[in-house]
């Protein structure tokens, strides 16, 4: 990410949980709570230093890659960073 790529992170259950909840600063109590639906994509655009800048949930039934970067400035996989 640093370097300016998009990083694709696939994972299941609890992984994913540990990854938004760093991601989205949520306590312990909050992500237990926390429901991620079988397919759904979570984009996050980080800024240079790490901090989340934007967030978006995908709930289409099939993804391209343009899916995924729409709204990320010039629409190019070096905008998510």
């Amino acid at each position: 990410m640093q370097a300016g790529q998009s990083v694709l992170v696939a994972a299941h259950g609890n992984s994913l949980r540990s990854v938004v909840m760093h991601l989205d600063r949520l306590s312990k109590e909050e992500v237990l709570e926390l429901k991620l639906s079988t397919g759904m994509l979570i984009v996050y655009e980080i800024d240079a230093e790490g901090r989340v800048q934007a967030k978006r949930k995908l709930k289409k039934k099939r993804f391209t890659l343009r899916d995924c970067l729409k709204g990320s400035g010039d629409g190019s996989a070096s905008a998510l960073k």
